[in-house]
């Protein structure tokens, strides 16, 4: 069986009924520069790097790369937030705190 754009194709049978495919997200492991590369070019080039892709990957490989990114940038959404936030907590106690004592 040939798959389109070099896809990696999973069969799943669950309880004897027809199998699903599930497509694996080649984008979702790629190498961390190798991956910011190409994020940052898809960003700074935005219209027509969704064009290009759509062109030249197809529209699969397309929405598997917008997916990938999507993800990527939830993940450093939340790390971001994970840091941000337990200080913005701290600064907020140290102020009433220091209130309190004056």
């Amino acid at each position: 069986m040939s798959n389109k754009n070099d896809e990696e194709v999973n069969v799943i049978v669950t309880d004897g009924s027809k199998p699903k495919h599930e497509l694996q997200n080649k984008y979702l492991i790629m190498e961390f520069w190798e991956f910011a590369i190409l994020t940052t070019l898809m960003v700074v080039f935005f219209p027509w790097s969704l064009l290009y892709c759509v062109v030249v990957h197809g529209l699969e490989n397309t929405k598997l790369i917008v997916i990938a990114m999507f993800h990527d940038m939830l993940k450093t959404l939340l790390a971001v937030l994970s840091i941000i936030l337990p200080i913005v907590a701290v600064l907020i106690y140290l102020a009433l705190s220091y209130k309190n004592v004056i």
